[in-house]
């Protein structure tokens, strides 16, 4: 997070970002320590722009997060961390190109069946992982994700949602109204900013 609100960001933004990535992880995927991470050009803590830099810095002393450090992009879809903490433009720029690799696949895959008998053998051989990639990168699986750091609950849907991507985006606010999220993410909130 962020993928497409808050396009540039500071050190404080990346900091309260980690933050509540964190308690949405701990409160909806029932993660109790999730892995958080700054998405950066390089692993190393002085690699980035200087907001990244600067944020890097406090989340390494942090003892309230489980930080991992910097993530780059050939990480993401590796799972080297739960939360993956970056400005709203490049998060929503790394959302779209996840969101066309599913798609590029699955055109892929039927493109290989309607042309070539033995790719169609291949492909029903694949057919399980094949159908795991699309769920996992299916936006209508999740339907919608929370706007973090206010007061109520807002959920952001797809501007392509069908009913059953509005129907998941229902579950996801529900599970977050049932786990406290609101209510987690002020608490952890109100307790960073009395460390800084």
């Amino acid at each position: 997070l962020d993928v497409g609100a808050t396009l540039h960001c500071d050190a404080d933004t990346l900091v309260a970002f980690a933050h509540m990535g964190s308690a949405y992880a701990a409160r909806i995927s029932r993660n109790p320590r999730p892995r958080v991470a700054l998405l950066s050009n390089g692993e190393e803590a002085n690699k980035g722009l200087p907001e990244i830099v600067a944020a890097h810095e406090r989340l390494a002393r942090d003892p309230h997060l489980n930080f991992v450090g910097n993530v780059e992009g050939v990480d993401l879809p590796r799972g080297k961390a739960d939360v993956v903490v970056t400005a709203g433009f490049t998060g929503n720029v790394v959302l779209k190109m996840l969101e066309g690799i599913s798609e590029t696949v699955v055109d892929l895959a039927r493109y290989a069946y309607r042309n070539k008998l033995a790719w169609r053998a291949g492909l029903w051989m694949l057919r399980g992982g094949i159908l795991q990639l699309k769920q996992l990168t299916d936006w209508r699986q999740y339907g919608g994700a929370p706007i973090l750091g206010f007061d109520h609950l807002f959920i952001k849907a797809h501007g392509r949602s069908s009913d059953r991507a509005i129907a998941n985006a229902l579950k996801v606010a529900n599970k977050a109204v049932q786990s406290g999220l609101c209510e987690q993410i002020a608490e952890q909130l109100s307790e960073v900013g009395s460390r800084s």
